[in-house]
């Protein structure tokens, strides 16, 4: 039977494996230090409508997983720059986000979690149970990953890493595992202001926070 630091430093090399660019651990504790700024987000009109409905469910692992223990965190780096620049022609054209570009990553994130899920109950003669999800499911991707050591939440509210900066898919998995948790990273962002002064709609509160209301992002996402 492994011990659980030998079996975290396998589960590591076995994500590694797998293709996930990085992954962290933390505890399944509660959020509810969050629980004050998402009502008052709520109450301003600043949501987009995607959220989990449950806000207890959000803050709350254990109401998603009983005996949860411990939540794993990945990040999958997305492409950052074009293969081949297109010809340049002296016509306008359009943009798409760096985030949609190739495959859905739902469908990505999905299929690594399923495979890390299967490594590890390879790695293990406990009866494990995991719970992955993405950013459809209940918690906070960004504030999983921060205490995950993952990297930390920048200005603009995105989590920052070091080797990829913000261009990073995240999904996490809630275990009954008992797995050391990483250290969370403090924000880094010092005095720099760059996301807030390059957004076109002033959509950034400042503080971690946006008004997806103004968002161009939600907007294009919003129906009707």
């Amino acid at each position: 039977m492994r011990t659980p630091s030998a079996l975290k430093e396998r589960i590591i090399a076995e994500s590694r494996k797998i293709g996930i660019d990085k992954i962290g651990f933390t505890t399944a504790d509660d959020f509810e230090s969050l629980r004050s700024s998402l009502e008052a987000q709520k109450a301003a009109g600043h949501t987009s409508g995607f959220e989990h409905p449950n806000l207890d469910e959000r803050l709350n692992p254990k109401l998603i997983l009983k005996d949860a223990k411990t939540i794993i965190a990945i990040a999958l780096a997305y492409p950052s720059k074009l293969k081949r620049q297109p010809p340049r022609t002296g016509l306008k054209r359009g943009q798409f986000a760096r985030a949609s570009w190739g495959d859905d990553y739902h469908d990505i994130l999905r299929e690594k979690m399923a495979l890390l899920t299967e490594r590890i109950q390879e790695l293990t003669d406990e009866s494990v149970s995991f719970e992955p999800m993405v950013d459809t499911g209940q918690l906070i991707d960004v504030a999983v990953a921060n205490r995950a050591g993952l990297g930390f939440i920048g200005k603009n509210g995105l989590l920052i890493t070091e080797e990829f900066g913000s261009f990073v898919y995240l999904g996490e998995i809630v275990t009954n595992l008992v797995l050391a948790p990483d250290q969370p990273i403090p924000c880094q962002c010092g005095d720099c202001t760059r996301c807030l002064d390059a957004c076109p709609v002033q959509a950034l509160l400042g503080d971690g926070r946006m008004n997806a209301q103004r968002c161009l992002s939600y907007q294009t996402q919003t129906k009707g």
